[in-house]
């Protein structure tokens, strides 16, 4: 048997990092009595309720990883709950533990549901940082993410291609996040057939990959798969040959013969071989 599915890199694993807080303590006069009252809690309250909410997030993603979707959506809950009280609305931890729950209903395959909670991360990343910010390009690939599961295709694509926009605006070319991009768009005209434009953006991001990770990494093997599975569809078995022959050389020397991936590479090699009556 023949792998029925391609190896694919997609922007499921893309982290919202946690920031720093700097807390303001504010202070306003009341009228009423003309003494001055503080407002929210003090710097040390907010620290201890910061450490609360970052154990909690902690907590999460551990029962996350094991499948426990309940419990990982009760702590990331507690987590914006607590963010709430301490910086308000319109904060990126509130961001974060938004997209952490948005991740949840994305594992369950809740999609928009997911899609509910990145929205509201993403607007909270737009008013914070504007539009050209990673937080903010984080949040529109795991709306593109999700609307992919859904079939939507090119409203996918829509979502990658301005996450794709704002990591080149503020990283360059050469950056794994534009890798993962580009991949992510290639995949998706690929589920719409749309064969050659997929090999256009796996082209791109093989390039990207190989600048930022030199010749013998997973994330080359990967792209070198895709761009041989879009040349099979294609019926170019000979392409597909030389693509699926190179990822299968990287990954014979960085994984154990017996490994997943070589033994799909060595399928697809087959497989080519056999069209082309070898």
């Amino acid at each position: 048997m023949y792998p029925s599915e391609p190896d694919t890199l997609t922007a499921s694993n893309r982290e919202v990092f946690m920031r720093t807080i700097t807390i303001c303590v504010c202070v306003c006069l009341c009228a009423a009595c003309g003494s001055a009252q503080s407002v929210g809690p003090t710097a040390e309250e907010a620290d201890s309720k910061r450490l609360q909410a970052e154990a909690l997030i902690h907590e999460g993603e551990t029962a996350l990883e094991h499948a426990r979707y309940d419990e990982a959506r009760e702590k990331f809950e507690q987590a914006l709950e607590i963010y709430r009280k301490v910086y308000g609305e319109k904060h990126p931890s509130g961001a974060t533990s938004l997209n952490n729950i948005g991740g949840v209903w994305d594992s369950l395959g809740e999609y928009e549901k997911a899609i509910g909670f990145y929205e509201k991360a993403l607007a909270i990343d737009r008013k914070v940082y504007g539009e050209e910010h990673p937080d903010v390009a984080g949040s529109l690939g795991n709306i593109g993410k999700a609307w992919y599961a859904l079939g939507k295709y090119e409203k996918a694509i829509g979502f990658y291609e301005k996450a794709l926009a704002i990591d080149r605006k503020v990283y360059g070319e050469e950056h794994p996040d534009v890798a993962i991009d580009l991949n992510n768009i290639g995949l998706a005209w690929d589920s719409l057939g749309k064969y050659e434009k997929a090999i256009s953006l796996y082209e791109q991001a093989l390039s990207v990959s190989r600048k930022v990770y030199g010749n013998e990494h997973p994330d080359v093997a990967i792209t070198l798969n895709n761009i041989g599975l879009e040349w099979k569809k294609l019926g170019m078995y000979e392409k597909a040959l030389k693509y699926f022959e190179e990822a299968l050389g990287i990954r014979q020397r960085m994984l154990p013969e017996d490994h997943h991936d070589v033994k799909t590479s060595k399928d697809w090699i087959k497989l080519c071989k056999e069209k082309l009556g070898r």
